[in-house]
């Protein structure tokens, strides 16, 4: 057997056992497996994989609905909202390092917003 061929039949009882542990294969013939050959297999399971997903399978996973963006949108100005009052209250308050931690929550919330509003609007 050759090895590439040796390599695609590992491949395979790989890819049946799920990947239950390289370590815990053991092979029949008494061959050795090297590094190398872990590696070989592990890319055989990753093309594997990768030949049943499409390019618009992966595209349409990092996309979100607009009913997702408008969710986020509400809810995150609600909570940049109870962020700039708690920052206000800690300020009148004198405590600089709790306004400090809300002021720096809210502006990233406010990034937030932005960059679904952006999304949004495409």
């Amino acid at each position: 057997m050759s090895t590439e061929n040796y390599a695609k039949y590992i491949s395979e009882q790989v890819y049946k056992e799920k990947v239950r542990g390289f370590k815990d294969i053991r092979i029949n013939e008494g061959l050795e497996l090297t590094s190398e050959d872990y590696i070989n297999m592990l890319h055989m399971y990753i093309e594997d994989l990768e030949s049943h997903f499409k390019a618009e399978d992966l595209q349409q996973i990092q996309e979100l609905s607009k009913g997702t963006l408008g969710r986020y949108i509400n809810k995150a100005s609600t909570q940049k909202g109870q962020h700039d009052y708690a920052a206000g209250k800690a300020m009148g308050g004198e405590d600089h390092d709790d306004a400090e931690t809300h002021m720096d929550k809210s502006d990233k919330r406010k990034a937030g917003i932005n960059r679904a509003v952006s999304k949004l609007t495409k």
